[in-house]
């Protein structure tokens, strides 16, 4: 069955109005649309910089207990950022950070590192590995 031109015409309108009705009331709601997209959005967890001064590729890990979570490679020279979920740092909020060179038996480990959400903790892996340091900012 087709059909008219005007009776399509008509039914677009008809879908159109019912498309853009809910977003009129929307709008005349008391929510300040701006005010929500600009809200900065709540921290997923504790964001870990990594400065490798080391000559070797590291891979870093955090230490909970005797479990290892692999964050990721920061190769020689290279500065990079992981985030660390908000579980891993579990109720007592503390971690150690692990860096491993690739191909290596070599590793740091950090002393107990606690931090909280607004926080960023910054790992500088020194060229002699045991020399590296940590600071929670």
């Amino acid at each position: 069955m087709r059909m008219s031109p005007d009776a399509f015409r008509r039914l677009c309108t008809v879908a159109v109005a019912a498309l853009l009705f809910p977003l009129g009331a929307c709008s005349s709601s008391h929510l300040d649309a701006k005010a929500f997209l600009d809200a900065p959005a709540a921290p997923r967890g504790i964001p870990v910089l990594v400065d490798n001064d080391n000559y070797d590729d590291m891979r870093v890990y955090v230490v909970v207990g005797s479990t290892l979570y692999s964050l990721g490679s920061v190769r020689s020279g290279e500065t990079r950022t992981f985030l660390v979920p908000k579980p891993i740092f579990g109720n007592s909020g503390e971690v150690r950070l692990r860096a491993k060179p690739l191909g290596s038996q070599d590793s740091y480990t950090s002393e107990w590192i606690a931090a909280g959400p607004g926080e960023r903790v910054e790992l500088k892996l020194a060229s002699i590995l045991k020399f590296s340091s940590f600071a929670v900012r």
